[in-house]
Formats: C-alpha cells, sequence, structure tokens
C-alpha cells in the first residue's frame, strides 16, 4: 500500500507570517496537533508541542518563528516507508509532497488504520514504553516538562493507583489564547510581560480518561 492511497488531502495549513493565535485556532477547530507551514513552497511543520510547551505571546507571535524542519513523503513512498520517516522525524504527521507542492498529509493514524494489513506480530509489551504521570494537584508546568522531555503529546492523570485524567496539547490551546499582557509591570525595553500558564492546576483542564 502506498502513501497517496491514505495521505488526507484536505490540508489546513499556516503562512509563516500568520500569528500563532491564528494558527492555534485552525488547530482547535480541526483537532490537528501540526500544520505544515506553506509561503512559495514548503517551510516546514509547525508543532503544536513546540508551542504549549514554551511561554510565548501567541498573538504577536509569527509562525515563522516556530516552524521546524521536516522530510516530506512521497505518494509513491510504500506505507513501511512512511511509518519510518513519522518515527524518525519524532513528528506525529508529515506533508505529502510531489513537485515541490503540497499535496496531503499523512498521519501516525493513517499508518495505524492499516496495520492489521501489515505482517506485524509484536505484542503490547515489545514496545511499550515506561509512563510518567502527573496528579490533580500538580500544575501545568510540570505536564510541559514531561511533554518536552519525553516527546509526547499526552500526560495521564492518576489518583490512588487509577487513571483519572489526561492532558493533551490541544487542551492546553485555550488557556494559551486566553493570556494576556500582565497590567502594570513591563520588561526591560518597554515589552509587557505575560502570565505564565505554567502555575495552571492540572484538574482546571484535564479531560476524562
Amino acid at each position: 500500500m502506498l502513501v497517496k492511497d491514505l495521505m488526507q488531502t484536505n490540508i489546513v495549513s499556516a503562512a509563516p507570517e500568520e500569528t500563532v493565535s491564528s494558527a492555534l485556532a485552525k488547530m482547535k477547530k480541526s483537532k490537528v496537533h501540526q500544520l505544515p507551514v506553506i509561503g512559495k513552497k514548503l517551510e516546514g511543520m509547525l508543532l503544536l508541542k513546540k508551542i504549549v510547551t514554551r511561554d510565548i505571546d501567541a498573538a504577536n507571535t509569527k509562525v515563522s518563528a516556530l516552524t521546524s524542519q521536516t522530510t516530506p513523503a512521497n505518494p509513491e513512498d510504500d506505507i513501511r516507508r512512511a511509518a519510518e520517516l513519522i518515527i524518525l522525524s519524532g513528528q506525529r504527521a508529515l506533508p505529502v509532497v510531489e513537485r515541490n507542492k503540497v499535496v496531503g498529509i499523512i498521519s501516525e493514524t493513517d499508518v495505524m488504520r492499516v496495520i492489521g494489513q501489515l505482517d506485524v506480530n509484536y505484542k503490547t509489551r515489545d514496545i511499550m514504553s515506561p509512563c510518567e504521570y502527573v496528579s490533580k494537584d500538580d500544575d501545568i508546568g510540570k505536564v510541559k516538562k514531561m511533554m518536552t522531555y519525553n516527546n509526547v503529546s499526552r500526560v495521564p492523570v492518576v489518583e490512588d493507583g487509577r487513571i483519572v485524567g489526561v492532558v493533551g496539547t490541544l487542551d492546553l490551546i485555550d488557556i494559551i489564547l486566553k493570556k494576556e499582557p500582565m497590567r502594570g509591570g513591563a520588561r526591560q525595553g518597554g515589552t509587557k510581560e505575560i502570565i505564565s500558564i505554567d502555575k495552571t492546576p492540572v484538574s482546571s483542564i484535564m479531560k476524562q480518561p
């Protein structure tokens, strides 16, 4: 099976000069974790995880400042090659480029849809990773550190040995967009200080597991 048989062609993208807040609104609406950044050509990918793990002013930061380089897939790549590219990139999806034009997106979800058709015989214990978690009393700063250092997009919330919730990168969009300059104080050079989301309690934004 080839990439062209699985890729999504309804491409939601961001422009390099667009604000991060505008791109976040697109991510929230489409429920996607990354967007291809397209100017005159493909510039790279804007990763939600890269945004939420940094303390930025989303309304005044350009997409170009946070764009990550990426290796695109080709429509004629087979699905094993696509899976390899996704894993090596550390991203959840890759743009599919043909003749210097973005023609689609291939994601880990697309690959998972056909995993049963591949000759794979691994058990969960063979491929699982150690799980780190937070409690409801922890703050978002701890979640952001786990996302950064463990390269994950979701962190489980555990209480008394039970999973009671989960915090994902999409859950952080709203509080990032609601950040406003603090009244009064300003940093050196006149730039207003931005309220940090790090002290927001996990319990206020976690979803059901």
